[in-house]
Order: structure tokens, then C-alpha cells, then sequence
């Protein structure tokens, strides 16, 4: 374990807060994210105005862990902080280009899947990240 991810108790309410709250938020992301991966055998039965709809849903919620980390004022969380943004970042990235190209036609049932499990995989990265924070 490195130094960066022991966090003195003075500050343990904060920290707790920030696991939980991220921890509920990466979840619900990933609920909603499951719902997409049930359509693979019928993806193309999927509307493209509900899958939209879908991608901003994960899309508030990692714009919502990126908040939280962003807010901690907990020093020791620095190296959390970067990483969670940055994979927050990366997801949101994928979304947003996702959601461009549904507007054009013929988006190809490959792509959106493996995008979407790009997308799942950086969530998972957050998750694991959060439950590595310790407190001393």
C-alpha cells in the first residue's frame, strides 16, 4: 500500500463520504450500462433515442464522481483524484463520441458494444480505485 492511499482520521468522515458516494454513483452507472449489454442478441431492435438517453445517463454519473473527487480536499487523495478524472474523463470521451455517431446512420453493433465495455472498463477502474483507499 502506498503512503498516498492512507488518509489520517481527522479527515475519515470525508473520506467515507467520498467512498460511498462514489462507489453508489460507478454502480449506477454500471446498472445502467448492464441494461445495454442485455440488448446484444437484439441490439438492433434497440431505439437509438433510448440508447442516447442511456449513454447520458452514464455520462451525469461520471460526470458526478468526477465532482466528488475533484471537491475532496483530502491532500492525501491526490493520486485518486488524477486517475479517478482521468478515467472519468476517458469514459466520457467515448460516450460523447458514441453519441455523435448515432446520429449518422449504420453504426455497427460492434463498435457501440465494445465502446460501451471501454466505457464499463474505466467505471470498473474507478471502483477498484475507490476501495483501495485506506484509512490509518
Amino acid at each position: 500500500m502506498t503512503q498516498s492511499n492512507v488518509v489520517d482520521l481527522k479527515q475519515s468522515h470525508l473520506v467515507i463520504d467520498l467512498i460511498d458516494n462514489a462507489s453508489r454513483l460507478g454502480k449506477q452507472a454500471k446498472a445502467v450500462l448492464d441494461l445495454v449489454f442485455v440488448y446484444d442478441e437484439s441490439f438492433e431492435l434497440f431505439e437509438t433515442e433510448k440508447l442516447d438517453m442511456l449513454l447520458w445517463g452514464v455520462s451525469d454519473r461520471l460526470d458526478d464522481i468526477a465532482a466528488l473527487f475533484n471537491g475532496c480536499s483530502v491532500s492525501e487523495l491526490f493520486t485518486q483524484r488524477n486517475e479517478a478524472a482521468k478515467y472519468a474523463d476517458q469514459a466520457n470521451t467515448v460516450i460523447c463520441g458514441l453519441q455523435e455517431l448515432l446520429k449518422i446512420d449504420g453504426l455497427s453493433k460492434e463498435v457501440v458494444m465494445n465502446a460501451l465495455w471501454f466505457v464499463s472498463d474505466r467505471i470498473d477502474d474507478i471502483l477498484k480505485l475507490t476501495s483501495e483507499i485506506k484509512l490509518s
